[in-house]
């Protein structure tokens, strides 16, 4: 019997072996990542724009954490505006979630300290979300309370 048991194992682990604890999600737009149920489940954050587009994003099963970034077409404005109406507060930081498995849309600009960083409660999570105006692109890391 404690064969059986020993073999079953060594399958569960083995068959496992690729699995991931970590689901990665890209919308071509808002619109898409609602239909998809993405921020009914809390998946997208509450201060992306209505036009927000390639959405990539990247949620930690087991550790409740989010990352993932947008292109903001209008400039980033429309993301300014939405992170003070969420009492948002501006600092220089550093957003990169390199600690786990960064993906290769994550921008090498914020790899570092980003100028523009803002910090926020969303959803009850710490967030920092980073500003490239060069681009347009809009990056974010959710973790812990």
């Amino acid at each position: 019997m404690a064969a059986w048991r020993t073999v079953f194992v060594l399958v569960a682990a083995i068959s496992c072996a690729g699995c991931s604890d970590e689901q990665e999600f890209a919308y071509p737009d808002l619109v898409a990542a609602k239909q998809a149920g993405a921020r009914d489940h809390g998946l997208i954050p509450n201060f992306l724009p209505p036009d927000a587009q390639d959405i990539r994003q990247v949620f930690n099963v087991d550790l409740g954490i989010t990352w993932g970034c947008f292109h903001a077409p209008r400039g980033p404005d429309s993301v300014r505006e939405r992170l003070t109406a969420l009492q948002a507060e501006r600092m220089s930081a550093n957003i990169d979630p390199s600690r786990f498995r960064i993906r290769d849309w994550w921008p090498d600009e914020f790899r570092g300290t980003v100028a523009e960083v803002y910090a926020l409660k969303d959803s009850g999570w710490k967030m920092r979300v980073g500003i490239d105006a060069k681009v347009n692109t809009v990056c974010y890391f959710r973790g812990r309370p």
